[in-house]
């Protein structure tokens, strides 16, 4: 891993190679979105992970020598900016008062960035919100 630390116990969770003990494209772009999201969480909204996969030959020395070829994965990220929300305003509310808004709110002020909060996962959630509560009252009426 390069351009940002996740501990050993952290990178076993985020990439699924560790837990299938394969390697295949598929579960190398899990792992990369896993990374993408983690750091998205810690502030960093602009990260982009990459990686490179190169197979090289191994030759081990010893009384019980083995031959074989092994597959080096590196994960590379961009970390970019943090970022942290230091605002929320609302205007252009025309069919909800801001109080009703303010009290769907699931993130406050100076809180995204901290553990737990991803910024596309909330926008998700607040859109999924939004469209339960829409479909709920008269308000396609």
């Amino acid at each position: 891993m390069q351009g940002a630390k996740f501990s050993g116990g952290d990178l076993k969770k985020l990439l699924p190679i560790y837990q299938e003990g394969a390697v295949d494209v598929d579960l190398l772009e899990e792992g990369r979105k896993n990374l993408r999201e983690r750091l998205e969480r810690q502030g960093y909204f602009d990260a982009t992970v990459d990686y490179d996969s190169t197979t090289q030959d191994v030759k081990e020395k010893g009384k019980n020598g083995w031959q074989g070829t092994e597959e080096v994965i590196t994960y590379t990220a961009n970390r970019g900016e943090r970022h942290k929300l230091i605002g929320i305003e609302i205007s252009g509310n025309k069919y909800f008062n801001a109080e009703l808004l303010r009290g769907r709110l699931t993130i406050f002020q100076g809180a995204l960035g901290s553990r737990g909060d991803s910024a596309a996962g909330w926008w998700r959630q607040i859109a999924c919100r939004w469209r339960g509560y829409t479909n709920r009252t008269d308000f396609w009426t």
